[in-house]
This record gives structure tokens, C-alpha cells and sequence, in this order.
């Protein structure tokens, strides 16, 4: 053993010094051991980089991991890894809070289609089958999913195929619902609740308005009346010479002539006699005739031959919603055509076309302040819908659908 220990040593020593002496460039060395030198050189060089590189690797592959970790452990929506189709192979802490667990293992014992509500499980299984076959992502799709205790909960789910040094697995994520129901409810109700007032508040105008008319009637319009009657007592009374007396009598008469047909057109603005005693359609034919008699815009229409009965919240909606649109084409439309049509089948459709200025895209979103929220809100309370198309320079259509 002593023996052999000084020869090794002296062995290494002679190599360190061939070594150095080869590096050096002793001019002993022949030219295929300065190659053979080189290429030594030269490929330690590469293992270096190549070690450097891989390190490199290793830590960008460390920091992704951590980040992946990071992002999936603090996900807030569900995720699965599943292996070999069904086989739940990770899960993170969000599917404890949705499926309502203590511990993983409570659902990692489970089949996954277990976690779902029996209407659901065949939209989940077939978006399994198109991840795994057709390898692409399977967009959210809403479920229902059977929490531990029972309970049923709303939710959406994607399926994201992904391949590791296993092999294929899959990414099942599911988003809660919960939330976002129950924000969905509370603005179904609060909007029930806005149209229900607003629907109340045009209720109390028109009998506010029918109210006023019929105050207007009785009283201005007989007070006039019976002025009417004495300045036309008092003109036969006038002596034949008094001519200026005369002419001033026949002017007041003329003065509460115009009162007389104020008052008429307000009390019929206010509300139409013809609406409730003859109908929607004829009261349209009205409104059309002194449309165009107040514009002198030419005004077209085509409506059905027999008569619509429909209860008078209706009868009013779609007058009022007609009054307002003739409004607002006399103000604003610079229009010499108009058309009006009204179809009925299953639904009562009116549609009010103008050949006027149109309205520009970019003030579209200003036109509630035309009345047209009203509008809205009047055909949303029966179900109906209301559709504004329009081209600057060619005009605009409204189009009316009321369900019957």
C-alpha cells in the first residue's frame, strides 16, 4: 500500500505537468496533439456553457413551476387535473370552498361526474371527449354541480387539453356562479321594480291628464260657451247705429271662438275621445290626419281593415308611443315623407319610417333625451321591443312590436 501511494502520486504529477506543458504550447508537441489540445479545449468549453445553460434552464423551469403553483393554488375559480380521462389527479383549494370539502381527499376519492347534477353530466362528458379528440379548448358552458352537502350550485366550466413528460391530461375549470346569480336576480327585480313604477307613473298621468281634460271641458269650455251665448244675446240688443259697439262685440265673439278651439285641441292632446270611444286604429287615423295638417308632411298610411281590440293599458301604449315619434320627426327629422304601417298576426307590429335627416352613429346613444326611453319602457312592460334603424341623410325607421 505505501509503495503503490507514491507511484500514483508521481503518476497524476507527470500528467498535470504534460498537461500544463501541452496548454503552454511546448514547441516539442507535434501538430495533431496541438489539434488533439484544441478540440479538448474546445469541447470542456461547450460541457461549460452547455452546464451553464442548463442551470439556466433549471431555474426558469423552478421559477415557472413556483408561478404555476402561485397562480393555481390561489385561483379563485375550481381547478382539476385530470389523468387518464375521469382520474382526478390534483385539484387546488378553490374546489374545496365550491364543492363545499374539509379535505382533498373527501373529493379526490369521487368520480368526477359525480361532482355534477344529472342534467349536467352529459355536457360535461362531451366536452371531455371533443378536449381529448378534437384537442382544443371547450369554451364555458353553464352547469349545475352537487356540492358535498346537497346543496345545487350554478357554475361554468372549460376544459383545456395540456401534455406533461406523463403524457395527455386535461384542465377542468370551473367558475362559481353563485355571485353572479344572485346580482342577475337583484337586477331582474329592480328593473320589475323600476317598469312596474314607471308603468304606474303613466297610469297617473293619463287618468291625470283625462282628469284635467275633463275639468277643461266643464268648466272653461262651458264658461266660454255660455260667453259665447251672451255676446251673441247682447249683439241683437245693440241698436243698428252703434257699429263700433257691434264690431267690438263681434271680435270678442271671434276671440272666444279661437278659446273655444284652444281648449278642444288641449283637452284632445291631453287625452282622445276618439281613442276610447272608437279604437286604437281610428284614433291613429286621427292623429295621422292632424299630423299632416299641422306639418304639411306628407304622411302615408297602411293599417289593417279590421279593428284591434286590445284592453286599454295597451290601446294606450302604442297611441302614446305613436304620438311620440310623429313628435319627435315634426322636431327634429326635417322630413317631407313619412309612412306609417301596423301589421297584426301574433304580434301587433307598427312601423314609422321618415325621409329625413337621419341621426348620426355617434349621437345614437343621446336619444333618450327624445322621449325614446319612455318609449322603451313602455313596450318592455308588455313584453314588446322597440328597434330605432337610422342613416344620416336617408332617414330613420322605428319599428314597434308589441306581443298580443
Amino acid at each position: 500500500m505505501n509503495s503503490t501511494a507514491p507511484k500514483t502520486a508521481t503518476h497524476i504529477l507527470k500528467l498535470r505537468q504534460l498537461a500544463e506543458e501541452l496548454i503552454g504550447g511546448s514547441a516539442e508537441i507535434s501538430s495533431t496533439q496541438h489539434q488533439l489540445v484544441h478540440e479538448l479545449q474546445v469541447h470542456q468549453l461547450e460541457l461549460e456553457l452547455q452546464n451553464q445553460a442548463l442551470q439556466d434552464e433549471c431555474y426558469l423551469a423552478e421559477i415557472a413551476l413556483q408561478r404555476y403553483r402561485t397562480l393555481f393554488d390561489y385561483a379563485l375559480d375550481a381547478i382539476f387535473v385530470l389523468r387518464n380521462t375521469w382520474q382526478i389527479e390534483e385539484m387546488n383549494p378553490a374546489c374545496l370552498r365550491l364543492w363545499r370539502a374539509a379535505k382533498p381527499k373527501e373529493i379526490l376519492k369521487k368520480h368526477m361526474l359525480s361532482l355534477f347534477h344529472p342534467d349536467s353530466k352529459a355536457t360535461i362528458s362531451q366536452q371531455i371527449v371533443n378536449a381529448i379528440n378534437l384537442q382544443t379548448v371547450q369554451e364555458f358552458t353553464e352547469v349545475k354541480i352537487v356540492c358535498l352537502d346537497g346543496a345545487y350550485t350554478q357554475a361554468q366550466t372549460a376544459i383545456l387539453p395540456f401534455k406533461d413528460e406523463q403524457g395527455p391530461l386535461l384542465f377542468l375549470i370551473c367558475m362559481d356562479l353563485t355571485e353572479r346569480c344572485s346580482v342577475e336576480a337583484a337586477l331582474i327585480k329592480s328593473k320589475n321594480k323600476h317598469q312596474a313604477a314607471t308603468h304606474n307613473l303613466e297610469a297617473i298621468r293619463e287618468a291625470e291628464r283625462s282628469r284635467i281634460a275633463l275639468e277643461i271641458h266643464d268648466e272653461l269650455g262651458s264658461t266660454l260657451t255660455v260667453l259665447k251665448m251672451d255676446l251673441c244675446t247682447l249683439e241683437t240688443q245693440i241698436p243698428l247705429e252703434s257699429d263700433s259697439l257691434r264690431q267690438q262685440l263681434q271680435s270678442m265673439a271671434l276671440q272666444v271662438d279661437h278659446g273655444i278651439q284652444a281648449i278642444k285641441r288641449i283637452i284632445t292632446d291631453l287625452r282622445p275621445s276618439i281613442l276610447d270611444q272608437l279604437g286604437l286604429f281610428p284614433a291613429i287615423e286621427w292623429q295621422i290626419a292632424t299630423f299632416r295638417k299641422r306639418t304639411g308632411i306628407a304622411c302615408q298610411l297602411q293599417i289593417p281593415e279590421q279593428e284591434l281590440t286590445l284592453d286599454p293599458k295597451r290601446t294606450t301604449a302604442v297611441f302614446r308611443i305613436t304620438q311620440e315619434i310623429l313628435t319627435n320627426i315634426s322636431r327634429h327629422a326635417q322630413a317631407t315623407q313619412v309612412r306609417v304601417m301596423i301589421r297584426v298576426d301574433s304580434q301587433l307590429q307598427l312601423t314609422i319610417s321618415d325621409n329625413g335627416c337621419g341621426i348620426h352613429p355617434a349621437k345614437m346613444d343621446s336619444l333618450e333625451g327624445f322621449g325614446i326611453l319612455g318609449m322603451r319602457e313602455r313596450a318592455n312592460y308588455f313584453g314588446g321591443d322597440l328597434v330605432i334603424q337610422s342613416y344620416p341623410g336617408i332617414g330613420t325607421t322605428v319599428m314597434l312590436t308589441l306581443p298580443l
